[in-house]
């Protein structure tokens, strides 16, 4: 089990063996005499830029450019890309809105639904070669276009 896991299990419980102390059902709370294990800092990568300009060559070649040139400058989490309309761009403003997100669902579907946090809704200033590139991208979606 990864460390992450054992973590969330030693939160869960921990929080609820504290309700039943709380409730006077037990004395004390057996998971304070357990460590839950640290978690691990994981160190973002960044691509080089021979990396980058191969590929978005290679973004091109499949016909997803604009898609991955998005990913790149923006930052954003695959499942809000993918859940993006192009009333979620503006224009005028050189803004992106992310307010939803595409999450799988049991039998295969994907269900487009708000962020878990409201810290994940957010406005992204784009740059004009951006801007240009994701008109395409809405454009191409809006007629099945890939």
């Amino acid at each position: 089990m990864s460390a992450r896991y054992v973590r969330g299990l030693h939160m869960m419980l921990h929080n609820c063996l504290g309700r039943v102390m709380k409730e006077r059902l037990i004395l004390r709370n057996p998971t304070e005499d357990c460590t839950a294990p640290k978690l691990e800092k994981k160190e973002m990568h960044i691509l080089h830029p021979e990396d980058i300009s191969a590929y978005l060559k290679e973004a091109e070649r499949r016909g997803v450019l604009a898609m991955f040139f998005l990913e790149l400058t923006t930052g954003l989490r695959k499942s809000e890309l993918v859940a993006l309309l192009r009333s979620d761009l503006d224009e005028q403003s050189m803004t992106l809105t992310v307010c939803k997100q595409a999450v799988r669902v049991k039998g295969g579907g994907v269900k487009v639904t708000r962020p878990k946090t409201e810290t994940s809704i957010r406005r992204i200033s784009l740059s004009q070669e951006t801007i240009d590139i994701d008109i395409v991208l809405f454009k191409c979606a809006e007629h099945g276009i890939k």
